[in-house]
């Protein structure tokens, strides 16, 4: 007979909850083809987790999409943050683009808005779903320490035929 014998927390392998990890996710818009559309990159981090520095990589349809500009997004302007972009082919896909966003700081960055991506749709768009897939994110603080990251959210770009198939979104406050 064999036996186990643990003996208090020696095995166990300390996990950070979802709660205290950093998180970078992709937005969501609704436009029409041959339109452009500005999609956010947003991070989501509790005040305990100081970042410095953003690597998001996506990947995205090239026939359908082209990028044509990357700026700060609002909460990061204040922080005097810079965004850069590397866009290469996907090694796996020749159908896919891959977009590398760099995001940092000599501050720590404040949740909420890293950056947007301006982005041209295609005329030969068609009505459904682009999506923008994480492929990798890397965070690290100031001082380069790497930050513990949980995955994000892949963003979308709803393609609409007309302005009126569109979903209708309001603001709270301006309808009540």
């Amino acid at each position: 007979m064999v036996g186990v014998l643990l003996l208090g927390n020696l095995f166990v392998v300390p996990t950070v909850s979802w709660s205290q990890a950093a998180r970078v996710s992709v937005g969501i818009a609704n436009t029409l083809a041959g339109d452009t559309v500005d999609i956010p990159i947003y991070l989501s981090a509790p005040e305990t987790v100081k970042v410095g520095s953003v690597v998001h990589t996506i990947s995205f349809p090239k026939k359908l999409l082209s990028l044509t500009r990357a700026q700060v997004g609002p909460t990061e302007e204040q922080s005097l943050a810079e965004v850069k972009t590397k866009i290469t082919d996907a090694s796996d896909n020749a159908d896919l683009s891959v977009l590398e966003v760099t995001v940092s700081s000599k501050a720590p960055l404040r949740p909420g808005i890293l950056a947007y991506l301006r982005f041209k749709i295609s005329i030969a768009a068609r009505e459904g779903e682009i999506p923008l897939k994480i492929v990798d994110t890397k965070a690290a603080t100031e001082s380069g320490e790497p930050v513990q990251l949980t995955r994000g959210r892949d963003g979308v770009i709803g393609i609409y035929d007309t302005v009126e198939a569109m979903p209708a979104v309001g603001c709270f406050f301006f309808t009540h």
